[in-house]
């Protein structure tokens, strides 16, 4: 599909109008369709994301609804938008909203069948429906749109929606890591480790956890260190008895370390949950945020038979906010 496409049909299909009343009429009209134009083609850019939010002022919406109403696929993309934040004096309308992206999504723009899809899971401007969701994410994945491949993977993952289905996840979920998609990268680095959806490959989780990590995403940046403790970087002269000690000792960084090391079954040390969320939690109340991000994040998912707990979750999160990273 050409993203680009309906950029300029409100335009061509007026071609007369600038020629009605004088020179005068002429240059202004020519004006507002160049900038229109602009617009537009911001519109088509926005599907790509190498656009910052951009708000519209009156005048660009005025253009814009015109172009809406007569049939561009970028323009009611945009005005979704406007009605989503409430640009240009709008008042924000979740509802009419979701009328324009989904015109523009019945015209095949990837872009707003998954905005379209973003409403429908958050019950913002229509009733709350995980099933239309799917449907329409399921849609724009196949049409190429990454966040919509990885929203689609995570809802295979849970069997929100749809029936889960953890071979379908992890594909879609390759799909948008391939694609440069950090967050899929470290779910799918998850699915790799635990044998979620496929056969287990621990050199393959290391690898998407790596990857999520340097292109910034916060979860792998914190979770960075475990693919140090793999062996890059940590110490192997430092035997797991020695950092064991010194985490019975009180030594903030082998306690971390040691959770480390029982969360990942490196080091010397077996997989063990129990034990790497005792060790983090040792850490964590010596004000190590690291393991406080760590904690987070196991008691958040809940993993290997640890029930979630979302409210130590939370609390953890905010110890390390507070913190100052």
């Amino acid at each position: 599909m050409n993203p680009f496409a309906g950029s300029y049909e409100a335009i061509s299909n007026n071609p007369g109008r600038c020629h009605s009343h004088g020179s005068l009429r002429r240059g202004r009209d020519t004006r507002a369709h160049y900038k229109l134009a602009i617009l537009l083609l911001m519109s088509a850019a926005l599907l790509f994301s190498v656009v910052p939010g951009y708000a519209m002022n009156p005048d660009e919406l005025s253009m814009t609804r015109q172009a809406a109403e007569n049939g561009s696929a970028s323009a009611q993309v945009l005005l979704a938008i406007a009605y989503l934040n409430g640009d240009a004096g709008l008042i924000k309308d979740g509802k009419l909203a979701a009328l324009w992206f989904e015109r523009a999504a019945l015209q095949g723009s990837g872009y707003a069948e998954g905005r379209l899809a973003d409403l429908y899971a958050d019950g913002n401007g229509v009733a709350k429906n995980l099933k239309i969701a799917a449907d329409w994410r399921e849609r724009a994945a196949r049409r190429g749109n990454v966040d919509a491949q990885f929203k689609l993977g995570q809802m295979y993952l849970e069997g929100m929606g749809v029936a889960q289905d953890r071979q379908r996840a992890r594909n879609w979920l390759q799909s948008a890591a391939e694609e440069g998609n950090r967050e899929a990268a470290y779910l799918l680095a998850r699915m790799y480790r635990e044998g979620l959806g496929g056969p287990e490959d621990q050199a393959l989780a290391d690898h998407w956890l790596y990857k999520s990590a340097l292109g910034g995403y916060g979860a792998a940046e914190d979770t960075l260190s475990w693919i140090k403790s793999f062996g890059h970087t940590y110490d192997k002269t430092v035997s797991h008895e020695a950092v064991r000690r010194l985490a019975e000792d009180g030594d903030v960084e082998a306690q971390y370390q040691l959770g480390l090391r029982c969360y990942l079954g490196k080091g010397g040390e077996k997989r063990d949950l129990p034990q790497a969320v005792k060790w983090f939690e040792r850490a964590a109340a010596q004000g190590q945020v690291m393991a406080m991000r760590n904690l987070a994040q196991i008691l958040g998912r809940g993993e290997h038979g640890l029930p979630p707990d979302p409210r130590a979750a939370k609390a953890w999160i905010e110890r390390a906010d507070k913190a100052g990273h």
